[in-house]
């Protein structure tokens, strides 16, 4: 059978590149499901439902007409038992494949999270060894009877410093790490102004403007403080960016809605993301910024990773737009729930 052996990766591939909105190589691996399954009616009848659902309605209509012309060329080898088997066989593959995507997406999750831990460990691990080495030479110090009150003052100004820093990493985790605070239900739009508002005289020292920009105001249930910090984040991160560019500075968030979905878009004009970074930028401990004790913070590489994983505890998903040229833009989408999809109905 035409799934035996690695081409069964290929129905794994479009559920895949139609999740993270990859479209070209979505349409490729249907290209290849074409080429590849030309003698099954069965798997010809799931890639008919794959065009459906894509809205290819014409790549639709061929592949119906294929198959009903593959039906009348074999209606005399295969009974209706044989076709009723097939059509099982196939339905228990796709059922089978949903289930393989499933995993692969609980799998990628799990190296995230080993990542994350390997990146926490090595970041506490440096001032941590910091303040054993100082520590040790010190003590040897003392041993030999070497005057040692200047160097017991640096030694505790750089204990100070280590902690400082050690503290400001479990900082930077306590959004997605800290228990949650009461849920309740909250203006998207209120929220954000709020925040823009806590940087307001941040943005005026750089000479930053912002815009927001309410085409539609809408209710999520949930724990506002850590949405808000989906937008601390970001805005901190513009400013750092548009202070590098050495230009007057914009921000822009625009408020919007589908029938599915709520839609934000962030957006600034500052230096904004070299491609070679677009596939890594969500990845915990990621960073192209030197690590810094200054008001805009961050520099560990945790500031994105933490937004994408606030994202999806409101059900939502973060992207970057790899065509914006002007800085950066991310564009937010939160699936409505299934309550407020049938009021649009």
């Amino acid at each position: 059978m035409f799934l035996i052996g690695s081409n069964h990766i290929l129905y794994e591939l479009v559920f895949y590149y139609s999740k993270i909105g990859n479209i070209e190589d979505r349409n490729n691996a249907l290209k290849k499901i074409e080429k590849c399954g030309i003698d099954s009616i069965p798997i010809m009848r799931t890639l008919y439902n794959f065009y459906l659902q894509f809205g290819m309605l014409n790549k639709a209509m061929e592949v119906k007409t294929f198959i009903a012309e593959k039906q009348r060329t074999k209606e005399k080898s295969y009974n209706k038992d044989r076709n009723q088997q097939e059509d099982d066989a196939a339905e228990a593959l796709v059922g089978a494949i949903r289930e393989m995507f499933v995993e692969l997406e609980h799998s990628r999750k799990l190296i995230s999270m080993s990542e994350l831990l390997k990146g926490f460990s090595h970041e506490l691990g440096q001032p941590i060894t910091n303040i054993r080495y100082g520590v040790q030479l010190f003590q040897m110090k003392m041993n030999k009877g070497i005057n040692t009150n200047e160097e017991l003052k640096e030694l505790l100004q750089n204990i100070l410093s280590q902690t400082y820093r050690i503290k400001k990493l479990l900082d930077r985790f306590s959004p997605i790490t800290s228990e949650k605070n009461a849920e309740t239900n909250f203006s998207v739009v209120k929220e954000i102004k709020n925040v823009f508002s806590d940087f307001d005289s941040r943005l005026k020292k750089e000479n930053i403007v912002w815009e927001l920009k309410e085409n539609s105001d809408f209710i999520l249930f949930g724990d506002n403080i850590k949405f808000d910090q989906i937008f601390y984040n970001l805005i901190g991160n513009s400013i750092y960016a548009i202070k590098e560019k050495g230009e007057k500075g914009s921000i822009a968030v625009t408020i919007s809605e589908s029938e599915k979905e709520y839609i934000i878009t962030f957006e600034d004009n500052g230096t904004g993301i070299e491609q070679e970074y677009l596939g890594k930028i969500f990845e915990p401990f990621f960073t192209t910024k030197e690590c810094n004790n200054d008001e805009n913070g961050g520099g560990e590489g945790l500031g994105l990773y933490i937004i994408w994983n606030i994202v999806s505890m409101f059900n939502g998903n973060i992207k970057v737009d790899r065509e914006y040229k002007n800085g950066a833009k991310f564009i937010i989408t939160i699936l409505k729930k299934q309550d407020e999809r049938e009021k649009n109905e």
